[in-house]
């Protein structure tokens, strides 16, 4: 009996915990969800399929919390603005670790030592994610189809 009331009270903890992210995923939106699900994979890599600005869809491998290469004060414009997608909700930098390794490559293959071809492919790597045209999204155990 004392099996049955372990596995009873499981059963009554993993139901609570899934009503909770029901209740969590039902009062937000899609960009606040993603949001809040990418900022938490605390630099686990990821993969997501979203649709471009140009209307193609793009898989993508990524991390998030990766130093290397960042530029701390952002560029400005000639009017005066600073060129960054910081500011708009539904962007998220990410850095694509397939665009590292191509530009990382390519680098080398013009002839850059090592660690300038990873200080170039440190910059060049860095992606914005659309947040709003995530269609799929998947990180360690979460897997996620957003329609």
């Amino acid at each position: 009996i004392k099996n049955v009331c372990t596995n009873f009270l499981f059963v009554v903890l993993y139901i609570h915990k899934l009503m909770k992210w029901i209740t969590m995923v039902t009062s937000m939106n899609k960009i606040e969800l993603m949001r809040n699900i990418i900022e938490n994979t605390n630099g686990k890599i990821a993969t997501v399929v979203f649709v471009k600005k140009d209307g193609t869809e793009r898989h993508m491998q990524f991390r998030t919390g990766v130093k290397a290469g960042l530029v701390e004060n952002p560029r400005i414009c000639s009017n005066g603005t600073s060129d960054t997608t910081a500011h708009i909700d539904y962007y998220f930098k990410v850095f694509d670790m397939l665009a590292a390794k191509d530009a990382a490559a390519a680098a080398r293959a013009e002839g850059a030592t090592p660690e300038q071809a990873k200080a170039i492919a440190a910059k060049k790597a860095y992606r914005t994610l659309n947040l709003s045209t995530i269609s799929y999204f998947k990180c360690g155990e979460l897997e996620l189809t957003i329609a």
